[in-house]
């Protein structure tokens, strides 16, 4: 997580950051389908944990952001400058977001400290 917040390269944070989230939600929503039984898309994932977050519609954003990046359309433009980089910090915050809810061994793997009785009891952590 710390190297996602330190990357300079707005569009290399916002794919790290989206495969991030997406990992996370994956492991948090075993067997989620679209609702046709297909396998979720990263949406669907976000929809089935919109508890997690505090602004769905910003994590939706990022998300559309990124499609743009990746599969070009001839009937949109592609996303601009500040869109990049207000993504890469939307996924950010989706991350931090979910880290609390996400199984213990991933959230520690992505850098995440659970708080203890006492940081809990004192605002710490």
């Amino acid at each position: 997580m710390k190297a996602i917040r330190r990357q300079r390269d707005p569009v290399t944070r916002v794919h790290e950051a989206k495969r991030l989230l997406e990992y996370l939600l994956d492991a948090m929503t075993p067997g989620l389908t679209d609702g046709r039984g297909r396998e979720a898309f990263l949406g669907d994932m976000v929809r089935a944990q919109e508890g997690c977050f505090s602004n769905v519609r910003d994590v939706m954003f990022a998300i559309g952001v990124r499609n743009r990046l990746d599969h070009p359309s001839v009937r949109e433009d592609p996303p601009k400058a500040d869109e990049i980089e207000r993504a890469g910090w939307h996924f950010v915050r989706a991350i931090e977001e979910v880290l609390p809810h996400a199984p213990r061994e991933l959230a520690r793997e992505a850098g995440y400290r659970r708080p203890g009785v006492l940081g809990r009891l004192f605002g710490r952590g």
